[in-house]
């Protein structure tokens, strides 16, 4: 028996219909209908009697429903002492978060947060088993368990170390390019940097990293296109970075660029001191 068709059960036991519950869940009437037929069977009881264009509980349903929510509620209790054995935050992050962010996150949040880089959608489904506590993300992979809170747009830039590169078209300049496209995604976005498909560039180096990116560029051979804020980090450091250039830094080009950053937690979950001080943080050095 599936936990999820228990946790069916018990939402349609508290809307009261198969078309509520489907609308809270984020699950079609048939394909929620098809999972209570299932428990039917496991249970060999009848849990549910029509009324009117709702359902009502029989009796049998009434202690199953009981029964099921104990057991969801200590699920439930379970996933959330996970992270805790591995440290007190645990937070699902792309590298363009951890190379901006990593060192104000570990300032601000104290010891014992656990940094984890995963590509866009991992984060979704370790939320899914307990093993973080929240992640951050451009790209939604939308569940109906999961909430994802809008904390800024931000824009993008193409970004040098070579003075060689301002005097050339944008499709003259050679740029490092991520050499690995995006999963299947809702957005079906496929470019891990975010360039407009409808613009041409010269692609000449790939990287599966943006570290790696980030070390071509800072040879001097190519530009790289990546968020503002990744590049204002740069800059703050000392060495090479300090030199680093945007280019069309006020054009208009790169408006239809600008993406969105996700805070993504369980929607079961309360906004935690940690949620609320990460966005803080993105909102104020981006």
């Amino acid at each position: 028996m599936e936990t999820d068709r228990i946790r069916y059960f018990c939402v349609i036991a508290e809307a009261g219909s198969l078309t509520e519950a489907s609308k809270v869940l984020g699950i079609s009437h048939s394909g929620l209908s098809k999972a209570m037929s299932v428990l039917a069977q496991e249970t060999g009881q009848t849990l549910f009697r029509p009324q009117g264009r709702g359902l009502l509980l029989t009796e049998n349903g009434k202690s199953f429903y009981k029964k099921g929510k104990e057991i969801l509620r200590q699920i439930e209790a379970l996933k959330t002492s996970l992270p805790s054995l591995r440290g007190s935050c645990r937070i699902g992050l792309s590298e363009v978060f951890s190379i901006s962010f990593s060192g104000a996150f570990a300032s601000a949040l104290g010891e014992g947060i656990d940094l984890v880089e995963q590509d866009s959608g991992e984060a979704e489904r370790q939320l899914l088993e307990g093993r973080l506590d929240f992640a951050l993300s451009f790209i939604p992979f939308p569940h109906s368990e999961l909430e994802y809170l809008r904390i800024k747009k931000v824009e993008m830039g193409i970004f040098v170390c070579e003075k060689k590169f301002l005097s050339l078209p944008i499709e003259e300049i050679p740029f490092v390019v991520p050499n690995l496209e995006l999963p299947d995604n809702p957005m079906s976005l496929k470019a891990r940097d975010g360039w407009p498909a409808e613009i041409s560039r010269r692609s000449v180096f790939g990287a599966s990293s943006l570290s790696t990116a980030l070390g071509i560029v800072e040879a001097g051979k190519a530009a790289v296109f990546m968020p503002r804020f990744v590049g204002e980090a740069l800059r703050r450091r000392e060495g090479v970075w300090g030199k680093i250039i945007e280019i069309e830094k006020d054009s208009k080009r790169w408006k239809q660029s600008s993406r969105e950053i996700f805070l993504v937690k369980r929607k079961m979950d309360a906004e935690s001191q940690a949620m609320k001080s990460a966005a803080k943080i993105i909102r104020s050095y981006c």
